[in-house]
C-alpha cells in the first residue's frame, strides 16, 4: 500500500510557551509521530512548521493542545493553523529564534524542580551541591530576561559560556536540559561568593563560612532570584532583635523559610489548599495560623497569631535549610525601601552596617529587575494575593483589549500594561514616596513596555490630584484618563472574573473621592466603565493628613469628638478646635473606623506598618471566637438619603468608648460590619436587579470579616467575587484602571 500523502501546516502557538521546555517538547512529539519540520521561538510565541501524514498532524496538534499534561507550566491561549507548502525536509529541528508582534507570555521565575533537587544530594551526580542547578522546568526567568525571544543570548546567562558537558546536554533531545537556556554546572556557571571583612571566599568555602555564621546566630546578606535577603536564625532572640534594629522594623512579623512541608506542619495549621499554595510554582509566603505556642523567640512574630511561611525555591536555599531547618529571610532594605537587587548596592549596604551584618553570600549572575517575595493566602476557599511579585509577575491577570499603560496608585505600587488582548501586571515596587521605589517604577515601565513590544495610546492614573504616579503619567506625553480610586478597586474584580455589572463594596483606608472628601467605606454600582455611589460610611472629620493613617489614637479621638463624647487624648482640645474651625477633612474610610475601634479597645494605638491596628483588632476577634466568647450585639444604622444610603457608626463608637470585654466587642464589631455589608447589598440588589457582589480594598484582607461577609451574602442568594490574581489592596488597582479603559471611555481625557 502506498504511503499516505503528506501535508504541511504552519502552527503559531501563543501563551506561556517560552522558558518552560516547550520547544524540546515539540521536538520530541515530532520525532514520536515521524513529523518533519521545525520549531522556533518567535517574539513571545512559538512558530512550528510541521509536515507529515494527515493522521500524524492531527495527533500532533492534539498533543500541542494538551501539552500541559507533560508541561504543567504551559498555558496555551491560542493556536493558529494555516496550510503550508510541503518540502523535502527529512528531519525536525529547533531553529534560531525570530521576532514577531503579538501577545507575549513571559515565564515568572520558577522554583527548583524535584529532579534538580534530587541531584543536589546525589554524590554520584556532577551537579551534587551545585548552587545554581536548573533545567527546562526550573530556575530564574523574568529576573534575568533582557529581551524576547527567550534565548540564552537575551538573558544574563549569556556571560557564562557552556562547558562541553553542558553543551552536550543542551543539544541532546533525550536530555531534560535539551535547550535549557540556563543550563550550567560548577565549571561553567555562576560562582558562589562570600565576602566579609576578612576577604573573599568562593564556592564550597563560601557556603561553609555562611552556614557557620548562620548557625552561630549571625545576620547575613544572601542573594536570591529577585534580590537580596537579610537572613538569621529565628530561634535566637538577640539576632532577631539586631535584625529589627537594622531594618528599623518595630513590630511587623518576619517571614520564615522552612526546610519542607513537614517542618511547617510541626508548628502551623495547614489545609490542603494552603499546602497547594505553598508548593505551587510561585512559592509565595503564606500566612498560617500557629497550631500551638510560638516555635521561635517572641521577637520573630511580635505577638501575631500567624506565621508567614514559605519554602526554598533555589538550590542555595535548599542546601542552607538542610542544615538549619528554618531561617528568617526578609527583604534586604531599611523599612519602607525597596529590596536591594544589585551587587554593588548590597556590598555597600553591608559595608555601612558591618556592626550588624557578618557577611554577604552572593554570586556573579546579574539580576535585571527587583522582585520581592510574593505573599498569598487562602481566603473563602480560594487564593488571595496580598503582594504580587516573584513567581507571578509578569503573567497577565486578565484578558483586556486595547493599548494602554495603567499606573495604579502610590501605595503598594504596581502598574499594568494592556497590549495584545492581555493585561500584564508588573511586580510590586512599594510606596512611591520612596525615591528608590519611584526610580525603579519609572525604569521598569520603560523596560516592561519594551519587553512586551507594547505601544500604549493612553495613560491611566488615579484621580487623586497629588499622586506621584499621576504626576508621572503626565510626563508620558500620552492622552490621560483619571479613574476614581474605589471604582478601580471594584473594576479589578470585574476584570478578573469577566463581570459586566456588579454591586461593589470597596473598603480601605484612603482614596480620593469625587466630592473631594477621603473615601474608604463605599458601595458602588459598577457597569462597564461607569460607577455610581450607592451607599457610604458616614463622614467623620479627621485631623492630621497622612499622620491620621498612622496614629490610631488620634483617629479614635476624632471619632469621639464627632460624637460629642469625652476623649482622654493628650491633644483632644487641639483636635476639637481644629474640627470646629474647619481644619479637618471629611472621611468615610472603613480603614480608619477599624483603627479607631482598635485604639478604643486598647488593641493597638499606632500603625508602625500599614494596617497594624486592624490586624491586632482582627486577632482580638479571632481569639474571642476561638475561646467561644459570644460577640457583643451591635449594629450600624442605615439612613436613607436623597442620593445614597448613609451608614452611621455612632452607636458603634459609643459602645466602644465604654467596652468592658474587648474580645467580645472586637468579634461583635466584625459581625456588625459583615451584617451591614449584607444588608446594604441586599437593599441595593432588590432595587437595581443586580445579584453579583464584588468585594475589594485593603480592608478585605481581613480573613474573618471577608469570610463572614461572603457567607451572609451567599445566604441571600447573591454571588460573591473577590480578587484572586491581584491584591485587593492598592497593588491591584492598575488592573481595574485598565479594565475601565477597555470598556470604552466616556469621560474626557485630560
Amino acid at each position: 500500500m502506498d504511503n499516505p500523502k503528506k501535508i504541511a501546516k504552519q502552527i503559531i502557538i501563543e501563551g506561556m510557551v517560552q522558558g518552560i521546555g516547550f520547544r524540546p517538547f515539540v521536538y520530541r512529539e515530532a520525532l514520536r509521530l515521524n513529523i518533519t519540520g521545525s520549531v522556533r521561538n518567535l517574539g513571545g510565541s512559538a512558530a512550528i512548521f510541521a509536515m507529515g501524514t494527515p493522521s500524524a498532524i492531527e495527533h500532533f496538534i492534539k498533543a500541542l493542545e494538551n501539552c500541559s499534561k507533560k508541561l504543567p507550566l504551559a498555558q496555551i491561549s491560542r493556536i493558529t493553523l494555516s496550510d503550508a507548502i510541503t518540502t523535502e525536509a527529512q528531519s525536525f529541528a529547533i531553529l534560531q529564534s525570530g521576532s514577531a508582534d503579538g501577545a507575549c507570555f513571559i515565564s515568572p521565575d520558577l522554583p527548583t524542580c524535584h529532579q534538580c533537587e534530587a541531584e543536589l544530594s546525589s554524590t554520584h551526580n556532577r551537579r551534587n551541591r551545585h548552587y545554581f542547578n536548573t533545567c527546562t522546568a526550573c530556575g530564574p526567568r523574568y529576573s534575568i530576561i533582557e529581551a524576547l525571544p527567550y534565548d540564552r543570548a537575551n538573558t544574563t546567562m549569556q556571560e557564562f559560556e557552556k562547558c562541553p558537558l553542558c553543551q552536550a546536554e543542551y543539544t541532546a533531545c533525550e536530555d531534560r536540559r535539551f535547550h535549557a537556556e540556563t543550563v550550567c554546572c560548577r565549571s561553567c556557571g555562576p560562582e558562589l561568593l562570600f565576602k566579609n571583612q576578612e576577604g573573599l571566599l568562593r564556592q564550597e568555602a563560601a557556603f561553609d563560612q555562611a552556614l557557620t555564621l548562620l548557625k552561630s546566630n549571625q545576620i547575613l546578606l544572601i542573594k536570591g532570584i529577585g534580590g537580596y535577603h537579610l537572613a538569621c536564625s529565628p530561634f535566637d532572640r538577640e539576632a532577631v532583635a539586631r535584625l529589627r534594629r537594622l531594618k528599623k522594623r518595630a513590630s511587623k512579623p518576619f517571614a520564615v523559610m522552612f526546610k519542607d512541608i513537614s517542618e511547617i506542619k510541626k508548628h502551623c495549621v495547614l489545609s490542603p489548599a494552603e499546602e497547594g499554595l505553598l508548593t505551587s510554582s510561585a512559592r509565595p509566603i503564606v500566612p498560617l495560623y500557629l497550631s500551638g505556642d510560638e516555635p521561635f523567640c517572641s521577637e520573630v512574630l511580635s505577638q501575631s497569631s500567624t506565621c508567614g511561611c514559605f519554602l526554598p525555591y533555589t538550590p542555595l536555599h535548599r542546601l542552607l535549610l538542610e542544615k538549619t531547618d528554618a531561617l528568617i529571610l526578609t527583604s534586604a532594605n531599611i523599612n519602607g525601601s525597596p529590596i536591594i537587587f544589585e551587587d554593588e548596592a548590597a556590598l555597600e549596604f553591608y559595608h555601612n552596617n558591618r556592626q550588624s551584618i557578618s557577611g554577604v553570600l552572593y554570586n556573579n549572575r546579574k539580576i535585571l529587575r527587583a522582585l520581592e517575595d510574593s505573599v498569598a493566602r487562602i481566603i473563602n476557599g480560594k487564593p488571595q494575593m496580598l503582594r504580587r511579585s516573584r513567581g507571578y509577575a509578569p503573567l497577565p491577570a486578565a484578558k483586556i483589549e486595547g493599548e494602554a499603560v495603567a499606573l495604579g496608585g502610590d501605595l503598594k505600587a504596581s502598574f499594568c500594561v494592556a497590549t495584545g488582548g492581555h493585561a500584564y501586571m508588573s511586580q510590586y515596587f512599594g510606596d512611591l514616596i520612596n525615591c528608590t521605589a519611584y526610580e525603579g517604577f519609572k525604569r521598569e515601565i520603560k523596560s516592561f513596555t519594551g519587553l512586551f513590544n507594547a505601544q500604549p495610546t493612553l495613560a491611566i492614573c488615579d484621580s487623586h490630584p497629588d499622586y506621584i504616579s499621576g504626576n508621572y503619567a503626565k510626563t508620558l506625553k500620552l492622552p490621560l484618563l483619571t479613574v476614581q480610586h474605589h471604582h478601580a478597586h471594584i473594576a479589578s474584580v470585574m476584570a478578573e472574573h469577566g463581570l459586566k455589572r456588579v454591586i461593589g463594596a470597596a473598603f480601605d483606608g484612603t482614596g480620593y473621592g469625587e466630592d473631594g472628601a477621603v473615601w474608604g467605606g463605599e458601595f458602588l454600582i459598577c457597569e462597564l466603565n461607569s460607577a455610581k455611589r450607592a451607599a457610604h460610611l458616614a463622614y467623620t472629620p479627621l485631623v492630621g493628613g497622612d499622620e491620621a493613617a498612622r496614629d490610631a489614637a488620634q483617629t479614635a479621638a476624632c471619632f469621639l469628638i464627632n460624637e460629642n463624647l469625652p476623649s482622654a487624648h493628650i491633644h483632644a482640645d487641639i483636635l476639637k478646635a481644629a474640627i470646629q474651625n474647619g481644619l479637618a477633612y471629611p472621611s468615610s474610610s472603613m480603614g480608619r473606623l477599624f483603627d479607631a475601634v482598635a485604639a478604643l479597645l486598647g488593641a493597638a494605638y499606632y500603625n508602625s506598618y500599614e494596617g497594624e491596628c486592624a490586624v491586632r483588632l482582627e486577632q482580638l476577634a479571632e481569639g474571642a471566637l476561638k475561646a467561644c466568647v459570644l460577640p457583643l450585639e451591635m449594629d450600624f444604622d442605615i439612613i436613607e438619603n436623597t442620593e445614597s444610603l448613609v451608614i452611621s457608626h455612632s452607636k458603634i463608637i459609643q459602645l466602644a468608648s465604654t467596652a468592658k470585654d474587648k474580645g467580645s466587642f472586637a468579634l461583635g464589631f466584625h459581625m456588625a460590619v459583615a451584617r451591614m455589608v449584607a444588608k446594604v447589598c441586599v437593599q441595593i440588589a432588590r432595587r437595581e436587579g443586580i445579584y453579583q457582589i464584588a468585594l475589594s480594598g485593603g480592608v478585605f484582607q481581613n480573613k474573618l470579616l471577608t469570610e463572614v461577609c461572603a457567607g451572609l451574602l451567599k445566604e441571600q442568594n447573591l454571588e460573591v467575587y473577590l480578587n484572586e490574581k491581584v491584591p485587593p489592596n492598592d497593588g491591584g488597582i492598575a488592573l481595574g484602571q485598565a479594565f475601565i479603559y477597555s470598556q470604552g471611555v466616556n469621560k474626557a481625557c485630560v
